[in-house]
């Protein structure tokens, strides 16, 4: 990999060997490691402190800095001037800043960054700060303008790092290429008469699964993009038990592939009815086990017989139905909202249990001088979701055939 002297932080090496890399002694190395498919040898060559500086920036006409209309040469005088006043007052800086510095992103901290790592700075700047002193103050030319800095404080505990790496692509060898074709092909045509599965199993290969595969769809869950694929299932001419090999992009290998359904339009088929609605009949069926449980007309009768415990939930609103250490629970926080303080409901089937609530006390939301607030939002908000719906209402009334996949 081509050195890059740019100085890093922990954060920027790669994620799972961070820590050992950023941990090296100069001169150490460490690896070979894989990242990114490559095997990586990395070597620590410096290591570098932090600087705290403060700045004003002051642009002229012709520098980086937007809107700057003054020349060069007032922008110079003006630097210079700021200056004399820094050196002359130097705890006076981040006022002074505050009140003639053009860096937006320092102005409120009064011209301040803190733990400035190697090469983070333009190469002017860098230089002036990790080659002068604490309490230094200068002047320095930038493609941005002109920079009245003061050096106010060093680290030298390593907050960045500059290291070299060595790497090689991993990629199977024209050898190992030729044997997974091989037996992508042979797996293709064996499918003719044999099962899938068991041709799979033969192979040493993983099925997977592939549901709810729609005509405009790109990717194909596992693979990422591939069109030719999706195009393929959805073919005319395309049979339930068709197979076809498809060779992966940047020779990432082979996928058989084959047609296990395809579902018409109009209602869902059984299996995949199945798959929403029986956890829906199972929680159903679980309420009716927990209910027989319940047993008592009291909040401390009811914990006793089902061995659970009673806990009080605060704070609880309408606008966000949420029980704390359960999640969203809207008909039981409506339910605590119906009842009359102190009294207790009977059993309430929520979406993560079945409960049973005392409502303690209801706090009522205070009267308004007027709700203008509310009723200006609501209008927004109105306003704002009215092109989603005439989108949403004229697709419900054309009559439209999408053929974009025949296309595509």
């Amino acid at each position: 990999m081509p050195f890059d002297s740019t100085f890093v932080t922990k954060e920027r090496l790669p994620i799972e060997h961070a820590e050992q890399i950023f941990n090296l002694p100069v001169g150490g190395v460490y690896g070979p490691y894989i990242d990114n498919g490559y095997y990586k040898l990395t070597r620590m060559m410096r290591k570098g402190g932090s600087v705290t500086a403060s700045h004003i920036l002051i642009g002229f006409e012709g520098s980086g800095m937007p809107g700057a209309t003054r020349s060069k040469e007032e922008a110079k005088l003006k630097a210079d001037d700021l200056m004399k006043q820094a050196v002359a007052n130097p705890g006076g800086f981040a006022q002074l800043a505050k009140d003639n510095t053009e860096d937006p992103g320092s102005k409120e901290n009064g011209g301040e960054y803190k733990d400035i790592v190697p090469n983070q700075m333009v190469k002017p700047f860098n230089d002036f700060i990790f080659n002068n002193p604490v309490g230094k103050i200068g002047v320095v030319e930038t493609q941005f303008g002109y920079h009245v800095i003061k050096i106010t404080g060093k680290n030298d505990a390593a907050k960045a790092v500059q290291v070299a790496t060595v790497a090689q692509k991993i990629q199977p060898s024209e050898k190992t290429t030729d044997e997974l074709f091989t037996k992508a092909s042979k797996m293709e045509m064996d499918a003719a008469d044999k099962p899938f599965a068991d041709l799979a199993k033969q192979y040493n290969l993983t099925v997977t699964p592939v549901n709810k595969l729609l005509a405009n769809d790109e990717n194909v869950m596992g693979l990422g993009n591939n069109r030719d694929m999706v195009k393929w299932a959805f073919n005319k001419d395309t049979k339930v038990g068709d197979v076809k090999k498809f060779d992966l992009p940047m020779g990432q290998g082979h996928v058989v592939a084959r047609l296990k359904a395809a579902n018409e339009k109009g209602l869902l088929p059984l299996e995949e009815a199945k798959m929403v609605v029986a956890p829906l009949i199972r929680n159903e069926k679980k309420a009716e086990l927990i209910k027989k449980k319940m047993v008592g007309t009291t909040l401390e009768e009811v914990a006793q017989k089902s061995g659970s415990s009673v806990a009080v939930a605060s704070d609880v609103t309408l606008a966000a139905p949420m029980i704390p250490n359960v999640g969203g629970e809207p008909k039981v926080v409506g339910k605590a909202f119906a009842l009359p303080a102190g009294k207790t409901s009977g059993l309430i089937t929520g979406q993560a249990g079945v409960f049973m609530i005392r409502t303690n006390t209801v706090v009522k939301a205070p009267e308004l001088p007027n709700y203008s607030a509310f009723t200006t939002r609501m209008k927004a908000e109105s306003r704002g979701s009215v092109t989603n719906r005439i989108s949403t209402a004229l697709k419900e009334k054309a009559d439209i055939v999408d053929n974009r996949a025949e296309f595509n």
